[in-house]
């Protein structure tokens, strides 16, 4: 097996964060065309909104693009998040603070990480105080026809939730999307 020489190896280097450079240079403009591409939706909402209010006369097809322009602006800002290797969000306001701002930032961060892990646990165990109170309210009706009594008030409150659950789901849901 032949050895590689160490100027090849250099030239592979270089090659490879050549590559780097010019992936991290097209993310950038990517998000670059992102940004313009919110700015100009926020123009096509402010055309919208006073055409509505004063002319009564909306801009017409302004949800589609909208709708779909969410979408692209998500698929465009993906390259730099996957190439500075952190998440999607906004860095502009990030980017401009001066380090004490960052420190901020930061620690709300470091708490919204926090909560989220506390929230985490007590949707982990809810389950099982819900088992145990409903398993409560059957022990403390006793027996025979008041546990069944008992069990027919937990059923029709069950059904009441599922049914509401599913009239938003097939009518509210809907109804605000395409009204």
């Amino acid at each position: 097996m032949p050895r590689r020489s160490l100027g090849s190896l250099a030239n592979v280097e270089k090659s490879v964060a050549t590559t780097r450079r010019s992936l991290g240079s097209l993310a950038n403009i990517l998000n670059v065309i992102a940004a313009a591409w919110l700015l100009m939706l926020a123009f096509v909402i402010l055309y919208d909104v006073i055409g509505r209010a004063v002319f009564n006369s909306p801009f017409l097809g302004a949800r589609e693009i909208l709708g779909n322009s969410v979408v692209a602006i998500l698929f465009l800002q993906v390259p730099l998040a996957i190439h500075r290797g952190n998440m999607l969000r906004t860095t502009l306001i990030y980017d401009l603070t001066g380090v004490n701002g960052k420190r901020v930032i930061d620690i709300f961060d470091t708490l919204n990480q926090a909560i989220m892990k506390i929230v985490k646990l007590i949707l982990y165990v809810a389950p099982l105080g819900v088992f145990a109170l409903i398993a409560s309210k059957l022990g403390a009706a006793g027996g025979g026809d008041l546990f069944l009594a008992e069990l027919m008030k937990i059923g029709k409150y069950t059904f009441t939730v599922i049914l509401a659950l599913l009239v938003h789901a097939i009518v509210v849901l809907p109804a605000i999307l395409f009204v």
